[in-house]
C-alpha cells in the first residue's frame, strides 16, 4: 500500500492514518526508519527489554560508595562557590 505524503521544510512527514493503523502506531510511539535498496522503510520500534541491554552498560570504574562520596563532594564544592559569588555581589 504505497501512499503519497509531503515532506515539510523541517524534514517531517505525516504518516497516513491507514499506514499508522496497519503498523499499530499510536501518538508518542517510536518508529525505526532506514534505507534499504534505495527505499525508505519504516516500522514500529520494538520496546527494549532488560535482556536487550544487559551487558551494554559498562561496569563502574569506582566502587559505588566512592562514586557517591565524590558526587557529594563535587556538589558541596559547587554550592560553596555559588554562595561565595552571591556574597561577593555584582562584579
Amino acid at each position: 500500500m504505497a501512499r503519497l505524503t509531503t515532506l515539510t521544510r523541517k524534514g517531517q512527514i505525516t504518516v497516513p492514518k491507514d499506514v499508522r493503523d496497519a503498523l499499530g502506531l499510536k501518538p508518542s510511539d517510536s518508529v525505526e526508519v532506514w534505507v534499504e535498496d534505495g527505499e525508505a522503510r519504516i516500522r514500529k520500534a520494538r520496546r527494549l527489554t532488560v535482556r536487550d541491554v544487559a551487558g551494554r552498560i559498562p561496569a563502574p570504574s569506582l566502587p559505588l560508595e566512592e562514586a557517591i562520596a565524590r558526587s557529594k563532594s563535587e556538589h558541596a564544592s559547587e554550592r560553596a562557590r555559588k554562595i561565595l559569588r552571591e556574597l561577593a555581589g555584582p562584579s
